[in-house]
């Protein structure tokens, strides 16, 4: 329970900085190859994408875990079925969707629906990233966040912020003793 609470504070101060900055996308440089063509009904579907901003909107200030479940699944349910590639047209967009999937999973406390929820969001979009406003790596963040047995040298290597990095720290060294 105290490893759910503080992975949700930590989650939380992630999503202000997330959605304060605008996350941007890396993609990696590579042409789409023909195979990759958007087919149609391969985009996302805008009002799904507008429902899920409005919910979000709506339970900002929520203490409900099943409010964010509802939102991580209808959130994730805008994916569905697209495959995505680096010069797909709503790469970003997809990108943000399941990232705000996976942080409302965390906050329903679904640990294990979050890290499936990473799992996808890598698998979905692969050599991609979101940056937050510090540079700071959004796949990074929620492997630290997620996977518990991290170690300290695993944990130096992650792009995170520094205040997430001396948190998970401390957080460490009082679990140990």
């Amino acid at each position: 329970m105290l490893r759910i609470q503080h992975t949700l504070k930590c989650l939380l101060a992630l999503v202000a900085t997330f959605l304060a900055s605008g996350c941007m996308n890396t993609t990696a440089v590579a042409p789409a190859p023909a195979e990759n063509a958007i087919a149609v009904g391969q985009r996302i579907d805008h009002a799904c994408q507008q429902q899920v901003l409005a919910r979000e909107q709506a339970i900002r200030t929520s203490q409900a875990p099943a409010q964010f479940l509802a939102l991580a699944n209808q959130a994730s349910s805008c994916l569905d079925n697209i495959r995505f590639h680096p010069q797909h047209p709503d790469t970003g967009a997809g990108m943000r969707l399941n990232a705000l999937a996976l942080v409302n999973y965390v906050k329903a406390g679904e640990l294990d629906a979050a890290q499936k929820s990473l799992v996808r969001f890598k698998n979905r979009f692969r050599e991609q990233d979101l940056v937050f406003s510090d540079y700071t790596s959004f796949i990074d963040t929620a492997t630290a966040l997620l996977q518990a047995d991290i170690s300290k040298r695993q944990l130096a290597m992650l792009n995170i912020n520094s205040t997430l990095r001396s948190e998970l720290n401390r957080k460490r060294q009082w679990s140990v003793r």
